[in-house]
């Protein structure tokens, strides 16, 4: 676990004014993603669950995920597997593809509006965990969705 470097960006966030929501998850969702909500509280779960091996560099490669693949999964976007065990979904192997970012108003990447950061960048480049990962979906949506 890389609660140091988690603890370090919460502290970051706050000092420049970037703040938890207020307001239950699920309530936020609901007023923001209306239908798309339950996805969303899926993906959080699945993060948690232990039944996907965090990976890097892509979606999918063999059974090693990055968050945004496992979001893949939950979501049921089409896939096929290309050479070397990557999975390609609906024509990605390291975004989100199109649908998914247009259906949850998300960025390819998973970027945090009004920062430098993203869910694939916390994921491959600085070793948050997916419960790190999942923690931070929780109390940041507002930087996530809604892009």
């Amino acid at each position: 676990m890389n609660s140091d470097k988690f603890k370090a960006f919460k502290a970051d966030l706050t000092q420049t004014g970037v703040l938890p929501i207020q307001i239950s998850l699920e309530e936020w969702l609901n007023g923001r993603l209306g239908p798309e909500a339950p996805l969303v509280l899926e993906w959080i779960k699945a993060l948690r669950s232990g039944k996907y091996a965090q990976g890097e560099g892509y979606l999918r490669d063999g059974d090693a995920y990055c968050c945004l693949g496992v979001l893949c999964e939950v979501a049921e976007v089409p896939k096929v597997e290309k050479d070397f065990s990557i999975v390609e979904y609906d024509g990605r192997v390291f975004n989100l593809p199109l649908g998914m970012t247009t259906r949850l108003q998300m960025r390819p990447n998973g970027g945090l509006s009004r920062t430098s950061y993203s869910l694939a960048g916390f994921n491959d480049e600085w070793g948050f965990t997916f419960n790190e990962i999942a923690d931070l979906i929780e109390s940041y949506p507002h930087l996530l969705f809604n892009n």
